[in-house]
């Protein structure tokens, strides 16, 4: 369900599909920014955003991970790091429990930020990847990995991001209006309209 202008997920079963990813979200070794904010009931193993092939290099996933690490990949070439766990109601910059987690990839290389500064050093996957173009989704990947607490704010970028733009953006509105922004945002989800997509390409649905 979306409640009180976030997605809350039970850890069992819930997802959103994301109707218009096919053919707008980027795919194949295309570059992306991914960036949500996260106030799990448990960190342990739960996706964040999904889509691909569950195949070797087909997927990209964007995920926490039991014992408190994260990890974004492609079905291989993860790049895991630590954040310690994030589940405590009172923890975050704010304390109230929410982080903000972003990772990018320009094609070879991908970077991870944890509320607004890079986590971890950049990882190289080798020129190797070719993301399916299927199976986009919210919460899980297929039938497995179910977030258990509240997601927010999700933003998919056609870009790479850089350092310095996530550095100044983590924290603020994404400004819908500002230059560039409807070219480079495919699809952005803070759950102040339920489930609609309120990038300029729109669209999802219950799992």
């Amino acid at each position: 369900s979306a409640d009180a202008a976030a997605l809350s997920l039970d850890g069992v079963d819930d997802w959103v599909d994301i109707t218009n990813g096919v053919g707008v979200i980027p795919s194949g070794n295309a570059p992306f920014t991914i960036g949500a904010w996260v106030n799990p009931d448990v960190h342990g193993d739960g996706t964040m955003t999904f889509w691909g092939h569950q195949a070797g290099n087909e997927a990209n996933g964007f995920r926490l991970m039991s014992g408190g690490n994260v990890r974004p990949y492609f079905w291989g070439n993860d790049n895991d790091q630590s954040t310690g766990d994030i589940s405590s109601d009172t923890s975050g910059p704010n304390g109230d429990g929410w982080h903000h987690l972003s990772v990018t990839f320009d094609g070879t290389i991908d970077n991870w930020y944890w509320n607004g500064a890079p986590l971890g050093t950049p990882f190289n996957t080798g020129g190797s990847v070719n993301v399916a173009d299927a199976n986009h989704r919210i919460g899980s990947r297929l039938d497995a990995e179910f977030f258990d607490g509240l997601i927010d704010e999700i933003s998919i970028w056609g870009i790479a991001l850089d350092e310095a733009s996530i550095a100044s953006g983590w924290n603020q509105p994404i400004d819908l209006g500002a230059p560039g922004v409807d070219q480079a945002l495919i699809a952005y989800y803070n759950f102040e309209n339920g489930l609609a997509d309120s990038a300029p390409l729109g669209g999802s649905q219950d799992g």
